[in-house]
């Protein structure tokens, strides 16, 4: 049975036992009744409070499907904040990766400013030590 008729099947059950009990009800009413005047007042009252149960019936079959449907959304609404928190937290480490790398990229041009231009081996060892001592300097600072 599809989703949407097996969820409507107790609500056909419960509308056919109220419309079969009103049946018999609406004919002991008249069957019974001493007079004319007196079986169209039962009648009447009987049939409000036939409509009344039919009513109370869609009523609470109404609040079960809005209920079941509210639950779903916020079962929705809580997955999507996880993955939201979980986009950020991303973001969070792409954001101090780049961080890192400006600062990385910042120390070598002080160094390689620091140095002036690079002509032979040894001034090139000297940048490169001077770069390698502000990396480490940098990495202690990231840990702490």
């Amino acid at each position: 049975m599809p989703k949407s008729a097996k969820g409507r099947t107790p609500l056909y059950v419960a509308v056919a036992v109220i419309l079969i009990a009103a049946i018999v009800g609406a004919s002991l009413v008249v069957v019974h009744a001493n007079s004319a005047g007196l079986a169209l007042f039962e009648l009447i009252t009987f049939s409000v409070g036939i409509a009344a149960l039919l009513l109370a019936v869609l009523g609470s079959v109404s609040a079960s499907y809005q209920m079941r449907m509210t639950r779903r959304i916020a079962k929705e609404i809580h997955t999507a904040i996880g993955e939201l928190k979980d986009i950020d937290r991303t973001n969070e480490a792409i954001r101090r990766r780049l961080n890192q790398d400006y600062e990385l990229a910042k120390d070598v041009a002080e160094a390689l400013q620091e140095a002036g231009i690079i002509e032979d081996d040894d001034e090139r060892h000297a940048v490169a030590s001077t770069i390698e001592q502000k990396v480490r300097i940098r990495a202690r600072q990231d840990k702490s």
